[in-house]
């Protein structure tokens, strides 16, 4: 998800991006298997959160303990620190 200062622009601009193809939803774009782009309003032009696909919870989990990057941990998700990101929200799911 990207946070952005002037919605409306930014809509404009990635459906100029995305065409033909138009948004799923408002500040939304996918494209077949392509990662899918969520825009929300924002004070600043930023990246605030990635979504990211693993093959196995379990694993990145152990690997992330073991590293000390360890988040929280929900059933259907995982998060890495986001001390160790800047404050970057990365959430994996399976």
């Amino acid at each position: 998800m990207a946070g952005v200062k002037d919605l409306d622009a930014a809509r404009a601009l990635w459906n100029k991006l995305y065409a033909p193809a138009g948004e799923v939803a408002e500040g939304v774009w996918r494209t077949g298997d392509d990662p899918s782009v969520r825009l929300r309003p924002s004070d600043t032009n930023s990246i605030r959160t990635l979504v990211l696909e693993v093959s196995s919870l379990e694993r990145a989990e152990t690997f992330l303990r073991e590293s000390g990057m360890l988040g929280s941990v929900g059933e259907d998700q995982i998060t890495i620190d986001p001390s160790k990101l800047e404050g970057l929200d990365v959430r994996l799911v399976q």
